[in-house]
């Protein structure tokens, strides 16, 4: 009859279970809430703040300024290169030689024609200078002649054939000049083809025009190419910009000198400012483009020309009041936060601007500035419980909570750095 005793007892605790737990439920359910202690939780007031209106945008990176290095006008074959895309060469490098057997040989003939028109400038000069001294006989011969007239000693004719010698003689000076100015003028022409067989054979070594990075290179050795193709290209300063693409509509929100971000691949973040606009054109599907400066890429390794990128241009900055994501709660009719009057918390409802990505809401009406609110709304919190208010620079964990409502979770998912191109 014992085991009868102890099986008895837990009978008993069962069935006084019920009594217990009535009241409680029914304290619960009829509002007991207001009778728990007040909930503690982070209060914040409503102020403005500066705000950033965002433009998103697509696109990828290119060269800031292209250098195309041109085939020299002479038809020769490349006899040497060493060069690969990604290379970085320096202004006055030596990027490639053609083969010079044929301009070293256009030189040394341009030689030999100026060597040889020198010598018929030395000529010129020797019968220009024999003609003067023939003119200054003849004068000489046609004044004595007629100083001998004056005393009988000299006959007209004598004074005639002297008078014609003498005109003779200035023709001959004169023809002496002209070959002199032909040789002269020989000479020049064959120092100017002269010049320019010199810089047809220093154009057999092609040199980089300025400091930068190779991007595409269109020679081998051995090869021919024509005269006045692009040989290479040349990202000049290894400079590089974010060329990004957004609607006709859009382009008027921006202006050279807006910031912008800019996210790579690898979720890696790059500053710059707008340095240029352009309308779209059928090039471009009809979407405008913006030009982004980009900070220097020391390595060399991750702002690569094509690569595909992601966007936000800061077309505004402004004073507009914003609460965190964590204070919105979901109400029947809409998004709203939790005001704290009197010590009790109040569901209000707000009405938000658009501003996916963002860590901070703005409100647009329904909370006054200057407003106490729960600055970290959850499922522990509801209309009307009382609280007692936290500063918000209280301490919080190290590692923030899940969103408890629809809106905190739907802001968070569009978040910038998720996903990225």
């Amino acid at each position: 009859m014992a085991w009868m005793k102890y099986l008895a007892l837990p009978a008993l605790a069962l069935l006084a279970a019920p009594v217990a737990l009535g009241p409680l439920t029914a304290t619960e359910l009829g509002g007991g809430r207001h009778a728990i202690g007040p909930v503690p939780v982070t209060v914040d007031h409503a102020a403005t703040d500066a705000l950033s209106d965002l433009l998103p945008a697509f696109g990828r990176i290119a060269p800031a300024d292209i250098l195309h290095v041109p085939m020299p006008p002479a038809q020769a074959p490349v006899r040497w290169m060493d060069l690969r895309p990604g290379d970085l060469v320096q202004a006055g490098q030596v990027l490639a030689r053609l083969d010079t057997e044929d301009a070293a040989r256009q030189l040394a003939l341009a030689h030999e024609d100026l060597r040889a028109a020198l010598a018929d400038v030395r000529v010129a000069r020797s019968q220009l200078t024999q003609a003067e001294t023939d003119l200054e006989q003849r004068l000489a011969a046609f004044d004595m002649l007629v100083q001998l007239a004056q005393t009988g000693a000299s006959s007209a004719g004598q004074r005639h054939d002297a008078e014609r010698a003498r005109d003779r003689a200035s023709l001959d000076v004169e023809a002496a000049h002209a070959r002199l100015d032909m040789a002269m003028a020989q000479a020049e022409r064959m120092r100017v083809r002269l010049a320019a067989a010199e810089r047809h054979l220093a154009g057999m070594v092609i040199t980089a025009p300025a400091d930068g990075r190779v991007l595409q290179v269109a020679m081998e050795p051995g090869a021919t190419p024509p005269a006045g193709t692009p040989l290479l290209s040349i990202a000049v300063a290894d400079r590089m910009q974010a060329v990004l693409q957004v609607t006709p509509d859009a382009l008027s929100r921006i202006a050279p000198g807006d910031a912008a971000r800019i996210w790579l691949p690898g979720n890696r973040l790059l500053e710059g400012r707008v340095s240029g606009t352009r309308p779209g054109d059928a090039a471009t599907g009809g979407l405008a483009e913006v030009r982004v400066d980009l900070p220097p890429d020391i390595d060399g390794a991750l702002i690569q020309p094509g690569t595909g990128i992601r966007a936000e241009i800061t077309t505004d900055t402004r004073l507009a009041l914003t609460v965190p994501l964590s204070a919105l709660v979901a109400l029947p009719g809409g998004p709203g936060v939790l005001r704290v009057i009197d010590g009790r918390a109040v569901a209000t409802p707000v009405t938000l601007a658009a501003r996916p990505g963002e860590a901070r809401a703005e409100i647009l009406g329904g909370l006054p500035e200057g407003a106490p609110y729960v600055a970290r709304a959850g499922a522990i919190v509801r209309d009307g419980d009382a609280v007692r208010p936290l500063s918000a620079d209280s301490p919080t964990p190290e590692t923030a909570p899940a969103p408890a409502t629809p809106w905190q979770e739907a802001a968070i998912a569009s978040r910038p750095g998720r996903d990225l191109p």
